[in-house]
């Protein structure tokens, strides 16, 4: 067809694909063949959100596998996959090999676990170096992490209004798993956050985690050097994730690579129990 002449003739049919989190892993380019390919940006009962390229948003429908109601979740897209498109763009054919897989326990009688996202090469784990900062939290995070085949990066925000960071580091040395980099810093100073453009370079998807105040999207906001998540200004009744518009969720940065905040990301809980009374600093 014209179109698969096209990406032959192209020299680099993956270019537009780099700036969401394209990896050219040889697995993948394989597997993408000369077909159209898209990242997971959605999932709707009316079908999945792609974007083949920054900014993009297209609504598809998935392969009639994926709609059974017994079929396995881990077969199904999730935020962050990418896909393959017929020509039309209209319909998803394939789900291209993963990397890594993001899931927490999903509440409820009948154990199943709730995916989150996929293909993300780092989770920044956030933590305010305040009322917020909870070792034993940070320990959960870091399970869950690990667990999922993504590295974790520890991000000690707030670190600027923190007297005694040597004590804090201190009580951290139990939860550290071995060779997990923790950055203490001032998610508003530029400087510091220079310290985590390597693990946000090109072809690398990242998203971050912490709870509400950690500093977020202050991290974000320095990240991208504008304020584009304009930080708390969501109105409680706008905070259900009904995201109208793709960088809220796929987020191209300067350094290159990507960030991924989905509302699942919102909720990466082990279990209930994340409150400040329990291990609190």
């Amino acid at each position: 067809s014209a179109r698969m002449a096209a990406m032959h003739d192209q020299p680099d049919a993956f270019a537009r694909l780099r700036p969401i989190g394209w990896s050219d892993d040889a697995e993948l380019v394989r597997a993408a063949g000369a077909s159209r390919v898209a990242r997971v940006i959605g999932q709707h009962r009316s079908g999945f959100d792609v974007a083949e390229f920054a900014g993009d948003l297209r609504r598809v429908q998935p392969p009639a596998a994926w709609t059974r109601p017994r079929g396995d979740p881990e077969l199904r897209a999730v935020v962050g996959d990418w896909v393959t498109l017929d020509e039309e763009g209209k319909n998803i054919l394939a789900l291209l090999p993963r990397r890594a897989l993001l899931k927490r326990g999903a509440a409820g009688e009948h154990y199943r676990q709730q995916l989150i996202a996929a293909n993300i090469d780092h989770v920044l784990v956030v933590c305010g170096l305040d009322a917020d900062f909870n070792p034993r939290r940070i320990e959960r995070y870091l399970l869950v992490v690990q667990s999922s085949g993504a590295s974790p990066v520890l991000v000690l925000t707030k670190a600027d209004q923190c007297a005694d960071l040597d004590d804090v580091l201190a009580a951290l040395e139990s939860v550290r798993m071995v060779g997990i980099p923790v950055f203490p810093l001032n998610a508003k100073n530029a400087d510091d956050v220079k310290a985590l453009h390597s693990y946000l370079c090109a072809g690398k998807s990242a998203v971050l985690v912490g709870s509400s105040g950690a500093g977020k999207s202050t991290l974000t906001n320095t990240l991208l050097g504008t304020e584009r998540m304009k930080t708390n200004t969501v109105r409680e009744n706008d905070s259900r994730g009904r995201h109208t518009t793709t960088y809220r969720v796929l987020i191209p940065l300067p350094q290159g690579g990507c960030l991924i905040d989905t509302p699942g990301m919102r909720e990466l809980k082990l279990s209930g129990e994340e409150d400040l009374s329990d291990g609190g600093f």
